[in-house]
């Protein structure tokens, strides 16, 4: 019995730790707010003149080029550009753009993991009507997807996740392009916009989320991820400030969440392969930790009991 014992304090250690991994979202990858290049592609460019600025860590892969940042020193060519955390000129090496590409692989098959259908929108147009709100859930675009107007994401519940899957390309519109995320839950809701090529942020428009991008990421003057990422397997471009006048930005850390809305995480599922888990609820964390004591007590009691009887 002190074996059924032994196995049940070990069930409950490895529900803790498992449990304890949903905090980060990308692994070593969740404190960068800008990603770009691989070794054979240029990595992060930011327009001449132009005071971009990033709210957390970028990074470039071993041989791609950082050019436009003065902020740190030393690391990127001159520019006027700024970074409030480190930048990093060797991702590779690092494990980051590991951990960026598992992002990608686990936010492409997600809709059976999350417990969302999957809701195929290709040839639909983001924020015109019929949608300009959208629960928590999955999206797919068969090829390109365009977003027009303001796109309303409601966080009603804890751990809300958007995950928008795209073929090919995502296109915003010039001017009064925004992506508004609200509700109680907001500090934890998960968006993530998954591109096959590319995706480009039009003259002045306000985006939120996490975008992951197999090709180039571009910032049109003005254009701005106020509470995200900007993770591109090639070139993230900055274009500078535009006729409003705006900068660019990127920030992973904003006034309704300390994680850029990274809720959710990469866990490892069977046979190795990642996905994709919302942050569990408070109340949902310490429900499941009281039965897993609970059992545990339980097991303890019960093997007690047989070594008196004997």
């Amino acid at each position: 019995m002190r074996y059924t014992f032994s196995s049940a304090v070990l069930v409950l250690v490895f529900s803790l730790l498992a449990v304890s991994a949903r905090a980060n979202t990308m692994g070593i990858a969740d404190s960068y707010a800008v990603l770009g290049g691989s070794s054979q592609n240029p990595g992060i460019t930011n327009a001449a003149g132009s005071a971009t600025a990033i709210t957390g860590n970028i990074g470039v892969a071993s041989s791609s080029t950082c050019t436009g940042f003065s902020t740190p020193p030393g690391f990127c060519s001159a520019g006027a550009g700024t970074v409030s955390g480190s930048i990093d000129l060797d991702t590779n090496g690092d494990g980051v753009q590991a951990a960026f590409t598992a992002a990608q692989i686990a936010l492409g098959n997600t809709a059976s993991i999350i417990g969302e259908v999957s809701q195929n929108l290709s040839g639909d147009v983001l924020g015109s009507a019929g949608y300009t709100s959208l629960a928590p859930g999955v999206y797919t675009f068969g090829t390109t997807a365009q977003l027009t107007g303001t796109l309303t994401l409601i966080a009603s519940t804890s751990g809300a996740i958007w995950i928008f899957d795209i073929g090919t390309s995502l296109t915003t519109a010039p001017n009064n392009t925004d992506v508004i995320v609200n509700g109680a839950y907001a500090s934890s809701a998960g968006i993530y916009w998954v591109t096959g090529t590319t995706a480009t942020l039009g003259d002045n428009a306000t985006f939120q989320g996490n975008i992951l991008a197999g090709k180039n990421i571009a910032f049109d003057p003005g254009a701005q991820d106020t509470c995200g990422r900007a993770f591109s397997d090639t070139l993230v471009a900055f274009d500078g400030i535009s006729a409003a006048p705006q900068e660019n930005v990127v920030s992973n850390t904003c006034a309704a969440s300390t994680s850029g809305y990274s809720g959710g995480t990469i866990i490892t599922g069977p046979g190795g392969t990642p996905i994709v888990a919302p942050t569990p609820e408070p109340g949902t964390f310490a429900l499941f930790l009281s039965g897993l004591l609970g059992m545990a007590f339980l097991t303890f009691r019960k093997s007690r009991v047989s070594s008196l009887s004997c």
